[in-house]
């Protein structure tokens, strides 16, 4: 095993060193990093205000401006973290921070409503809407041609509607057409219409009415009165018939038996 050498010194110093040991080692500490000859052995953070041409393998590197992270992995830069923009545009070669999206936002809002490309307010009056775009343009909207009111005249029949900001809308109904009386004779059955200009017509409703006769059989006898029709049970006026007719209907009283002397 043999000795190992080591040197506390500053990064100037340590540059200045040519050729390097390859078994010594080496404490920079101005830049708090340790090298075995030339080889890193601490990966620190590197803060620059530009890139090298190339770096130390391990060693992350900051830009202090644009806050972009590199590493160098022998023959490329790689990146680590995008730079960080203060605006927004339609790059991916940075991260914007939240304040640049904000006044993106906003910008791009009053550049809608500055434009007339939003509406802002909307108002009624005098039966006309007014929208209201952006910050001057205003566009009114006459609600015409709808209906606010109706009248009706009973002798010529006709009817009015009357429309906001429009011309009215006159409907002439034929009131000759209208019934103006009607008269039911019951005996011919005829029914009498007149109309408003006195044109008649008559209506004969006895085809409408069934026309019944009575009948009867030797039991029973129908009658039709007045619409009404009724049956009536025939009783034999023979002697000693027992059947009677009684309010709650045909009633035969109870037999009595005799007994027969000498039978």
């Amino acid at each position: 095993m043999s000795a190992v050498k080591f040197f506390i010194l500053t990064s100037a110093q340590y540059a200045a060193i040519d050729p390097k040991d390859d078994g010594t080692l080496y404490f920079v500490s101005d830049q708090n990093r340790i090298y075995k000859g030339t080889v890193p052995y601490s990966h620190p953070i590197e803060l620059v205000e530009e890139f090298p041409a190339t770096g130390l393998v391990g060693t992350l590197y900051v830009n202090t401006s644009t806050k972009e992270g590199k590493a160098w992995n022998g023959s490329a830069w790689v990146t680590v973290q995008l730079a960080v923009s203060t605006t927004l545009d339609d790059s991916d070669e940075a991260i914007p921070t939240s304040k640049a999206v904000k006044e993106y936002v906003d910008g791009a809002v009053e550049n809608i409503v500055a434009g007339g490309g939003a509406v802002t307010d909307v108002t009624y009056a005098d039966k006309t809407i007014t929208v209201k775009k952006g910050t001057n343009s205003a566009t009114p909207l006459q609600l015409t041609g709808l209906v606010d009111g109706a009248s009706y005249d009973g002798a010529s029949g006709k009817l009015t509607f009357t429309t906001n900001g429009g011309t009215p809308i006159e409907i002439n109904l034929p009131v000759e057409q209208f019934l103006a009386a009607a008269a039911y004779d019951a005996e011919t059955h005829i029914l009498s219409l007149t109309m408003t200009d006195n044109t008649k017509f008559d209506v004969d409703l006895g085809d409408l009415i069934d026309v019944y006769e009575a009948g009867e059989t030797e039991s029973i006898s129908v009658a039709v009165s007045d619409g009404t029709i009724t049956a009536t049970l025939k009783v034999s006026a023979e002697a000693e018939n027992q059947l009677q007719v009684r309010s709650d209907g045909a009633y035969i009283p109870p037999l009595s038996w005799q007994t027969v002397e000498g039978a």
